[in-house]
């Protein structure tokens, strides 16, 4: 389960070699200095298709006549009654759709749960079409698989037409679009995030592995440019806006300038591991200083991030010296930072397996002056949040020379199998509390030998992390091929939702193959690669998987939308009223809010609409009306939290409750 062996990012030709050593010792600590800055057989059984590219959605209709003996009162009342019947069949459309993202009503559905997971025989399955959505026999046909990418519809004899990474979310922050960064230097490809479609073709200007969405601006898009003259990175934040810039060459606005690092300083996110706090409020980036011949790391604050231009402010930068390597080369970069998910810290995945600092997987506060040892792995991992809401770092673990060389440092596995471990992080560090997710520790199992790890889902559904084989070896059958959503409480409970039918990784080199799954914010759909078993010659493309039938999440209990009724004209508001926070509630600051709404209406609510502050949050066209928030970090803030009903009349209705952050 180590990734022993180089991994390649793009173009570059490799990244870290993960030897493996015994642990020695326990969380050791150090004052460290301070240097701060200004502010991609047989057939299928029952196997559905469905194409969305050329379905025809209207047709001709021979135009209603009136005779004159028709007065105008009667065609004012029949033009009403054809008006209502209209409304009446988008809203059940809109309401019974079934879109592949396992969506339906409003109620999220996932594979059901079990303990554990089991070998799979993977039954052969031809390639999707583009856009068309099958079903798998190995699942028994309950899941739903739709390929979104295809060399035709893009335009471009591109290989690799697939999202960047397992750690990296590919949907922006309200689902509304979808990037694919095609693991070219420069190209990325926009989608309909709701229904798959291609968008357009992007000539990507954040620079090599740094395009990162905003996690509460739909229309950001942050990015390390590139200075130009063959570097591939500079050493500015940047930002620009998918929603609004349809260019294929977008603008960006410079957010700030990292002064301590070279023009050309192939300044990064930690390369394709990091990523900004929940509510982009906290941030880290590492880059290289010719003058300090040195990796560093600076951390900074981000404010205003509901805007089109937030203002960045450094706190602090630690120089790694010789150990976070010695060339501007980024292939030599020892280490990779990300913030943590609350903002209240930073970790460091370095490249060498063991027990000391800059070894493992470390954690930094945010001023960068004390670091404490996490665990000696130095494999896939990511960062999310258990159902409690504590962060978690859920990292693949070794025991290359048997238990006694198991590189989790604190986890128990007796049998000297891979396994998957967790360890609790609050804003001073480590606390000791680690937990063996998969296998148990007396587990026989022998588990599959690589996976990546991705938490992406934390925003909407914390509790689980998303995992995805890695190498499809067939020798290790437990977790062969599969996708699965792995529980973070030590029950050993699993979520199935598929296998990537994807080659046999042998080379252990060729990370652009593989599934590198990434779930969707609330974890009921998954994103990942396969090159369908043609090899590495072959295209790789996106695929996108859900559980439209599969089990339903528990929802609130709301009064149900009002169905229009037909030949009623609709002379009064909608009601609404949230029920979830209350006014005057305290709200936990870099927490989730789960916001959630009743509405009525005479004739019927067409949607409600959610404000903090008078800044949109998101709008919701079923009941029940939930929308999640994150809360920002800033202490005793007040927030006022107003939903607005609308009906198909144009009438609306609002209400609103003020909570304070502490």
């Amino acid at each position: 389960m180590n990734s022993n062996g180089k991994e390649p990012l793009r173009k570059r030709a490799s990244l870290i070699d993960h030897p493996s050593q015994p642990h020695v010792g326990d969380l050791p600590t150090q004052s460290l200095p301070r240097e701060p800055f200004p502010q991609c057989q047989h057939a299928p059984n029952k196997s559905h298709i469905v194409r969305t590219s050329d379905d025809p959605v209207f047709k001709d209709k021979a135009p209603l006549t009136f005779s004159s003996s028709h007065s105008r009162k009667t065609v004012s009342f029949l033009f009403r009654v054809v008006i209502l019947l209209a409304l009446s069949l988008s809203i059940f459309l809109i309401k019974n759709q079934t879109h592949y993202q396992g969506n339906a009503a409003g109620t999220l559905t996932f594979p059901p749960n079990q303990v554990g997971l089991r070998a799979l025989t993977v039954q052969s399955l031809p390639m999707p079409g583009y856009l068309q959505t099958v079903t798998d026999p190995t699942m028994g046909n309950q899941e739903q698989i739709m390929r979104v990418s295809d060399q035709t519809a893009f335009g471009t004899t591109n290989l690799l037409l697939t999202h960047d990474y397992a750690l990296i979310q590919p949907w922006n922050a309200d689902g509304s679009m979808l990037l694919l960064s095609g693991w070219y230097f420069n190209t990325d490809y926009l989608l309909n995030g709701n229904t798959g479609a291609y968008l357009r073709t992007v000539h990507d200007p954040d620079g090599e592995s740094t395009a990162r969405w905003s996690n509460v601006n739909p229309n950001n898009m942050y990015g390390i440019p590139p200075p130009g003259g063959g570097c591939n990175n500079g050493n500015q934040l940047a930002v620009w806006h998918p929603e609004t810039d349809t260019s294929s060459n977008p603008t960006l606005t410079i957010l700030h300038t990292f002064s301590q690092y070279d023009t050309c300083g192939n300044m990064n996110f930690g390369d394709d591991k990091g990523n900004l706090s929940n509510d982009d409020t906290f941030g880290v980036v590492e880059g290289w200083s010719s003058t300090r011949n040195s990796w560093g790391m600076t951390t900074f604050s981000m404010s205003n991030v509901n805007t089109a231009t937030p203002t960045v402010t450094e706190i602090a930068t630690y120089w790694f010296g010789a150990a976070g390597g010695t060339t501007n080369n980024p292939s030599s970069e020892n280490a990779r930072v990300s913030a943590m998910p609350k903002g209240d810290g930073v970790h460091v995945l370095w490249s060498s397996t063991g027990p000391g600092l800059t070894q493992g997987i470390e954690w930094f506060n945010p001023t960068l002056t004390t670091a404490l040892h996490v665990t000696d792995s130095s494999s896939h991992h990511d960062v999310g949040l258990d159902a409690s809401g504590n962060e978690m770092i859920v990292t693949a673990c070794s025991q290359p020379g048997g238990s006694s060389t198991n590189t989790c440092t604190g986890v128990s596995q007796t049998n000297g199998s891979p396994f998957i471990a967790g360890y609790i992080i609050n804003g001073s560090g480590p606390t000791g509390t680690n937990v063996n997710l998969y296998p148990s520790p007396a587990s026989t199992t022998t588990f599959t030998s690589s996976v990546h790890v991705s938490c992406r889902n934390q925003f909407q559904r914390p509790g689980w992390c998303y995992v995805s084989d890695y190498m499809n070896n067939p020798s290790a059958a437990v977790g062969y091929e599969q996708i699965y959503a792995l529980k973070l409480d030590g029950s050993q409970t699993a979520e199935v939702f598929g296998v990537d039918h994807g080659s046999y990784n042998s080379c252990q080199t060729c990370n652009q193959y593989t599934a590198r799954a990434v779930p969707y914010r609330d974890g009921s759909k998954v994103i990942f690669d396969s090159d369908w078993g043609a090899g590495t010659s072959a295209p790789s493309y996106d695929y996108i998987i859900s559980w439209p039938q599969g089990v339903a999440t528990p929802t609130p209990t709301n009064t149900p939308t009002p169905t229009p009724t037909l030949g009623v004209v609709d002379t009064k508001p909608p009601t609404v009223t949230i029920i979830s926070p209350l006014n005057g509630n305290t709200v936990h600051r870099h927490s989730y809010v789960t916001i959630t709404s009743t509405a009525s209406d005479d004739v019927g609510v067409t949607q409600v609409s959610y404000s903090i502050n008078g800044s949109q949050l998101c709008t919701k066209t079923t009941s029940p009306y939930t929308c999640f928030w994150s809360v920002p970090g800033k202490p005793n803030a007040a927030y006022t939290i107003t939903a607005t009903a609308y009906d198909a009349a144009g009438y609306t209705g609002t209400n609103a409750v003020r909570v304070t952050a502490n």
